[in-house]
């Protein structure tokens, strides 16, 4: 059995799953925010663009607690590479994508393997106790916040070019594939399924072993399911139902983004690109003082998620009703930092609410309720738009306003009683 791992060796482990972080939402924000005005080329439109959305959504629905799991028995490392080797696939079968139905279909690889960075998110709650990882989970979420600097700015460049969309896509693709390469060559692994503690060997390189535990030889689908259903759903359902409603807002909003600038501001695909370039410094900047901020709050949570819920909300309210891009664009700062805060918040209690060999299922399913929301809202987002540009923007703070309400008159009975 390997022995714990030091300090030093935490923090080598730690810098790369920042850099795997980094690759995975550069790889993403090349490419993502240029799929709706591809499906106008071929055709589509807000509507059409929605359901895609829904699909990738209810794909990562049912699949983000399954993977989290199988990573939970069969390690980090290898359910990585996995995931990125078919993320990688698909979004280069996007590239090819020239009908509406091969664009639909080369959604899928990524709808069901696109998890890399929340296993990343299971490899830190691993080797960080409970009180150490907000702020790593927020130096975490800034690093990867960075390749959403860069990465729509090379998408929007490149896609000026001919045949543009297709060497975008081919880009994100190759970013993925070198991400893999990545893990296999600086993550080593012994191949045990009864051992799971985080070691590395001589070479420096990481080495994930699992832990001796007689439930997990199970093996197949079967003990994935058993293992689902014996996870503390007592203790994270009403954090799930907040987390679902104050996605749901942010989704409602950021499902309209590109299209709301197009038709609001009559803004190009570059300029797009320079939004959410600058939406990605000011997440990555806001990433580095989570830590700070949530010291502020004593170990409150619920409190920490009250306030960022209610500054999302009026962010939101601002950016859908400014006149200006600059006003919008000042409007998305409260914004990005308290939906950074409340993602820190979230993924911090799912994991304490269970076991070791439980992080990679919690975090997945606190990936599922993201999913819903990505499976419910691109649709009646695409909808809303056709109906009024505005509409989204205040279906949005509607589920602001219901999140405050139940953490008001459920989370902090609960909090209460749980003191006394």
């Amino acid at each position: 059995m390997a022995n714990p791992i030091t300090n030093k060796q935490r923090q080598v482990i730690t810098r790369w799953l920042y850099l795997i972080g980094f690759l995975d939402l550069f790889g993403v924000s090349v490419i993502i925010p240029l799929v709706s005005h591809r499906i106008r080329e071929l055709g589509g439109n807000a509507a059409i663009a929605g359901v895609f959305g829904s699909l990738y959504g209810g794909l990562q629905l049912f699949s983000s607690p399954v993977v989290g799991n199988l990573s939970d028995l069969l390690g980090r490392r290898r359910v990585i590479i996995i995931c990125l080797l078919f993320t990688s696939v698909g979004y280069a079968l996007l590239g090819f994508s020239n009908t509406l139905v091969f664009m639909a279909l080369a959604r899928i690889p990524t709808g069901i393997f696109k998890h890399s960075s929340s296993l990343a998110k299971a490899y830190i709650s691993d080797i960080y106790d409970p009180k150490e990882q907000p702020g790593i989970f927020g130096k975490f979420n800034a690093i990867a916040n960075a390749g959403f600097i860069v990465g729509p700015l090379c998408g929007g460049h490149l896609a000026m070019t001919d045949n543009g969309f297709l060497k975008v896509s081919l880009l994100s693709s190759s970013i993925f594939f070198a991400n893999s390469l990545l893990v296999y060559m600086f993550f080593s692994t012994q191949e045990s399924h009864h051992d799971e503690t985080l070691n590395i060997d001589q070479n420096g390189k990481d080495e994930l072993l699992l832990q001796d535990d007689e439930q997990d030889e199970q093996q197949g689908l079967l003990a994935i399911f058993h293992n689902l259903w014996k996870l503390p759903w007592g203790k994270v359902y009403g954090i799930l139902t907040i987390r679902f409603l104050m996605a749901m807002s942010v989704m409602f909003f950021r499902g309209s983004f590109s299209i709301f600038l197009e038709d609001r501001y009559h803004a190009n695909a570059k300029t797009i690109g320079y939004v959410l370039s600058y939406n990605g410094v000011i997440g990555g900047m806001s990433g580095f003082v989570v830590g700070k901020i949530s010291a502020l709050y004593k170990g409150d949570s619920v409190k920490a998620v009250l306030h960022c819920d209610l500054v999302v909300g009026l962010a939101i309210l601002g950016c859908t009703f400014s006149d200006s891009l600059w006003v919008f664009c000042l409007c998305l700062l409260p914004l990005s930092i308290s939906s950074n805060l409340a993602r820190v918040h979230f993924t911090s209690i799912l994991v304490s609410s269970g076991k070791g060999k439980e992080h990679g299922a919690l975090i997945g399913v606190g990936q599922s309720t993201l999913s819903l929301g990505r499976m419910l809202s691109p649709s009646i987002v695409g909808f809303l738009q056709i109906i009024n540009v505005f509409l989204p923007g205040i279906v949005a703070v509607l589920f602001n306003v219901a999140a405050a309400i139940f953490i008001v008159f459920y989370m902090k009975p609960i909090k209460a009683s749980k003191h006394e």
